[in-house]
């Protein structure tokens, strides 16, 4: 029979709205992050044979990976701005490290010799830091790993995210990366990768299959793929090899050695982030603190004793209930990985020093089932690797967006009353959605209710207090609240009837936004000079040109 326990987290303040980890340390170790009153960052440090806890804090931003060394009673978290080093009999932060590393870095990978390697999904090289002196002591150019296999003489760097792996010996790359699958999770176990053979939407992002596949790395060749198993993520394996996956987001698979066979369902409504194999429990973490306060022990789970001290030991504790988002407040959010899925809405929300990473909406052909973004009041919103597209979204206002450029692309999103101040961009508004083969269906869905939005005068876009460089493609200038110190609008007549190809654009774009507005036939044209630029004077300098030709409207 299994026992199921709630073990709350050390909290002292109300939790904050965030994510959080739960990853161990060895010798019976576990260190859980979460946010804390006004988004402090706290982490616990769990002592699984007796369920004490100790409370650490001085960590910044949310803890993405952790190696532990009890012998040396250290760890080494890695956050969102920085390795930190902490000793783990009292939980303080000792040493820390920023400078060479970036932020946002997602993977903590052990190199032996004491030394560790810092890296990014995606990345192409790994950051190889002193755990001795706490100092970055060189790169190394391998593909930023899921896995590793081996050890510091001979170790091979796997990223199933990007489907490349290259070895290395004494931490000096050897021979050239080789192509392997691409998959959305990976485990190693031993010489063998077990990893989920997934399937490259039109926009790159990997969906798993459901079924189990191995990878042998000592002959470079994957096995036979398995049944479909309704494998979503591999999380863990037993000490006995049962594999631990999520099914999902409401559900934990216990599969045999093999992955081939279902041992064990196991219900869990609030899902699975992180799972921990212990001798004689599981222990499941649900990433949402601010919901779940607590780790869930699970005894009597297939490959573990079912003999559970640390069950036992703790008492069934209600979850708390899920806020309502519209009286949600929260002063740091991060979300990474988030699809907000067709028929899905985030409305209600007021935070301050919000990032997401990777997070995108999806694009439907039904028009009542489009994602929603509604009703938000934002501070300091920064994006990396985002997509916004076929979204509607109203009634926002946001003071600070920082984008890069692939997340500075909105496209074909139904928009109206959203207010943009302070420093923007780079941001570029595209009335349409991207045109992909075999999805000829979407666009021209899309494109239908551009059209309709078209009709409605509802304005858009609230741009007088924003700064930065923001280009607007195609959509027309009645729906904007523009500042005519600088911004100016170029209707379609004058740029096809008066002379203005005879100006001196300077290093401005200008130029092109004219190009543009003549070979696509738009309504007219925006024109946004950019304060934060070094070419700001040449762009007032043109929009005023153009007002004394007539070419421009103020």
């Amino acid at each position: 029979m299994r026992i199921e326990a709630h073990l709350p987290l050390p909290v002292e303040r109300s939790v904050a709205v965030g994510t959080g980890r739960m990853l161990p340390l060895g010798a019976g170790l576990v260190v859980v992050s979460w946010f804390e009153g006004d988004a402090a960052a706290r982490f616990g440090i769990l002592d699984t044979r007796d369920g004490s806890w100790k409370r650490g804090k001085g960590v910044s931003g949310v803890i993405q990976d952790a190696v532990g060394d009890p012998s040396l009673d250290r760890a080494w978290l890695l956050c969102s701005y920085g390795l930190f080093e902490i000793e783990l009999s009292t939980a303080t932060v000792t040493r820390r490290l920023r400078r060479g590393l970036g932020t946002h870095q997602s993977t903590l990978t052990p190199l032996g010799n004491a030394t560790v390697g810092v890296s990014s999904r995606f990345g192409k090289t790994v950051a190889v830091v002193s755990t001795e002196s706490m100092e970055l002591v060189g790169r190394m150019r391998v593909p930023a790993p899921d896995v590793t296999v081996g050890d510091e003489a001979s170790r091979l760097f796997m990223s199933f995210q990007a489907g490349l792996a290259r070895e290395a010996h004494h931490l000096a790359p050897s021979g050239k990366s080789v192509a392997i699958p691409r998959a959305a999770s990976a485990l190693a176990i031993g010489a063998h990768v077990a990893y989920l053979p997934s399937r490259e939407s039109t926009y790159g992002e990997l969906h798993p299959l459901g079924s189990i596949a191995w990878y042998d790395t000592t002959r470079m060749r994957s096995s036979e793929v398995g049944p479909d198993v309704g494998a979503t993520r591999l999380l863990a394996h037993t000490a006995d090899g049962h594999l631990l996956a999520s099914e999902g987001d409401r559900g934990l698979l216990v599969l045999d050695a093999t992955g081939r066979d279902v041992v064990e369902r196991v219900n869990v409504p609030a899902g699975v982030v992180d799972v921990i194999p212990l001798a004689s429990e599981v222990l499941l973490w649900q990433g949402r603190p601010h919901q779940w306060p607590h780790i869930t022990v699970l005894a009597g789970v297939a490959g573990t004793s079912g003999a559970s001290p640390l069950a036992a030991s703790t008492t069934h504790a209600e979850p708390i209930p899920p806020s309502s988002t519209s009286a949600r407040k929260a002063t740091e959010l991060q979300l990474e990985g988030h699809t907000l899925w067709a028929g899905e809405s985030l409305s209600g929300i007021t935070a301050e020093r919000i990032t997401l990473l990777d997070c995108r909406t999806e694009i439907t052909d039904d028009p009542e089932a489009r994602p929603v973004i509604r009703d938000l009041n934002l501070r300091r919103l920064r994006m990396r690797r985002s997509q916004i597209s076929g979204a509607v979204i109203e009634d926002l206002t946001i003071e600070g967006l920082d984008t890069d450029i692939p997340s500075g692309f909105v496209r074909g999103c139904e928009i109206r009353r959203v207010t943009l101040r302070g420093r923007v961009g780079p941001l570029s508004l595209f009335p349409e959605i991207t045109k992909y083969r075999g999805h000829e269906r979407e666009w021209e869905v899309h494109r239908a209710l551009y059209e309709r939005r078209l009709q409605d005068p509802e304005w858009m876009l609230d741009l007088r207090d924003a700064r930065g460089p923001i280009y607007v493609r195609g959509h027309p200038s009645r729906f904007f609240l523009l500042n005519p110190e600088i911004h100016a609008v170029v209707p379609f007549e004058n740029a096809i009837s008066a002379p203005w190809r005879d100006i001196d654009f300077g290093r401005s774009h200008f130029s092109v936004t004219l190009d543009d507005l003549v070979r696509y036939g738009w309504e007219d044209a925006t024109l946004i000079a950019n304060p934060r630029d070094k070419h700001f004077a040449d762009e007032l300098r043109v929009i005023a040109e153009l007002r004394e030709r007539g070419i421009a409207n103020a």
